[in-house]
């Protein structure tokens, strides 16, 4: 025989575990819709990369240059391609820009060369199999949805926001409605 003290106790506990319930379901439905949501704007950005397939080294120049491949396996062509090719302890040595890459079938690839590049001293002697492991590519390009995606050399990629600043911040917003408070009372 339950007490009334026993039943409110068990109606409390019921109650938090159902509330508990609900705060997990919402939890997991926002998770889960948020990765949705990553995961559709990510769509034709994963389906992107690019590698540094060889270097070569122009004896007569002392000069390199760097073969890359680009690959589009998303059925879209993606736009404002910039690679920047850099050695391992350098800065960018030559931006390569490229306006539009069409969509390569799987297993294909858009080869692409820099012109020679002026290299360090310090590199003018090595063999063609050391100059390849030397270089190093990032790139950036725009999606069909206009987002700009980034990846680094070792194959991260992300999203690159160019977000402008709310225009109806601080003292602008306060002017607005101020604004509109005074033409709103002088008229009535």
């Amino acid at each position: 025989m339950e007490t009334p003290l026993v039943k409110l106790v068990l109606d409390y506990v019921t109650a938090i575990g159902t509330a508990g319930a609900f705060v997990v379901a919402t939890v997991i439905f926002f998770t889960s819709t948020r990765a949705a949501k990553l995961d559709r704007r990510q769509a034709q950005a994963v389906l992107v990369d690019a590698w540094i397939k060889s270097a070569e080294k122009n004896t007569s120049t002392n000069k390199h240059r760097v073969i890359f491949e680009v690959s589009n396996h998303s059925d879209q062509a993606i736009r404002q391609l910039f690679i920047e090719i850099y050695s391992n302890d350098g800065p960018p040595l030559m931006p390569y820009v490229k306006a539009v890459v069409p969509p390569t079938v799987r297993g294909e690839y858009a080869a692409f060369q820099t012109s020679d590049i002026d290299t360090p001293v310090a590199l003018r002697t090595l063999d063609a199999d050391v100059i390849r492991g030397i270089y190093k590519l990032n790139f950036t390009f725009v999606d069909t949805g206009g987002r700009k995606w980034t990846r680094n050399f070792q194959g991260k990629l992300v999203e690159t926001t160019n977000k402008k600043p709310n225009k109806w911040t601080g003292a602008r917003l306060a002017a607005f409605i101020r604004d509109k408070l005074r033409r709103g009372t002088s008229s009535a």
